[in-house]
């Protein structure tokens, strides 16, 4: 049986860490406290970057070199990973964010937050709309806390998200033409969609 050693201590942060993150196609890994403090890696986990962000960090991603932030107060911030630098800042949600996710292969990037919704947006990193976060798809639970969502493969074509005390693993994939509404196969618990767009909804439930 293998083992695991520690090769490396790090002391960047002082204050608790909210969230850390790997880019594998860049190997950049970022880590957020609850203070604020950005701190980025190159690969091996060398010559990290200390970035002060004034914001309570609650999670984060990696994308395209670029550090994606969600906060206590709902915000998505976008982070140059070179310098800092804030490129864009989203008001995504009304409470803090609790799950960022990102497909590599388009630039999409999923949201969730305790405000019961949960976001897909398109990363643009290219001029003319460079550092920008267009908003493609939203649905929301009704008085449910998610804490937890994630693509299901690097293209976002397919998403999972669960609520807090929730026995149900919900599974959105997306489609490319026009289909009939889905069989319900959960109770109603859905309030609104902000756009059914491209996405059907199947649910998975874990319980007695």
């Amino acid at each position: 049986m293998s083992s695991l050693n520690i090769f490396l201590w790090s002391q960047e942060h002082k204050f608790p860490i909210a969230d850390i993150a790997t880019c594998k196609f860049d190997e950049i890994t970022a880590s957020g406290d609850m203070r604020g403090n950005l701190v980025v890696w190159q690969k091996g986990m060398k010559s990290p970057k200390k970035y002060p962000t004034d914001l309570p960090i609650t999670v984060l991603n990696v994308l395209r070199r670029q550090v994606l932030v969600g906060t206590v107060y709902g915000t998505i911030n976008i982070y140059a990973a070179s310098n800092g630098t804030l490129m864009a800042n989203v008001a995504a949600h009304s409470r803090p964010v609790t799950g960022i996710s990102v497909a590599p292969e388009s630039a999409y990037v999923l949201t969730a937050s305790e405000d019961s919704c949960v976001r897909v947006f398109k990363l643009h990193t290219r001029k003319p709309e460079a550092y920008q976060l267009e908003f493609r798809y939203g649905d929301q639970l009704d008085d449910r806390k998610i804490i937890g969502a994630c693509f299901a493969n690097d293209r976002g074509s397919s998403m999972v998200f669960t609520a807090y005390d929730f026995p149900w693993l919900l599974l959105y994939k997306i489609f490319k033409k026009a289909m009939p509404q889905p069989v319900e196969l959960a109770p109603s618990f859905y309030s609104k969609s902000e756009r059914k767009a491209d996405y059907d909804r199947y649910v998975f439930h874990f319980g007695n």
